[in-house]
């Protein structure tokens, strides 16, 4: 299981927690999010190769489908599109983005220094 937080300002990215997890019965990826909006949303994933691909059936039928894929490109760096559609057809692209992992500087500890 994996926990993550995430930090934002603005309704597009507010603030939140997410769980990612694997569900062994229906052997797919799980990923529930909250916001600090209040919203909350879960996801199915499936991963093929270096690409995972996480989608969401809303729970109101005038709602959107959503759906985030996510191209590993090295141990340090990804590619994400996040997509909406209606009925699963027409797919659009709301964000399309490159992250990068920042290496954080580690701390000598000084009990080692001789």
């Amino acid at each position: 299981m994996l926990v993550s937080r995430q930090d934002g300002e603005t309704a597009a990215a507010s603030a939140g927690l997410a769980v990612m997890a694997y569900n062994t019965q229906e052997k797919s990826y799980t990923y529930h999010v909250v916001k600090d909006t209040g919203e909350a949303e879960d996801l199915r994933g499936s991963l093929a190769g270096d690409t995972w691909t996480w989608t969401s059936s809303p729970a109101a039928k005038q709602a959107p489908e959503s759906r985030l894929i996510v191209q590993e490109i090295s141990p340090t760096s990804y590619t994400l599109k996040f997509e909406t559609s209606r009925e699963g057809r027409d797919w659009s692209t709301v964000m399309e983005g490159k992250a990068v992992k920042v290496a954080t500087r580690t701390r000598q500890d000084v009990a080692f220094l001789r």
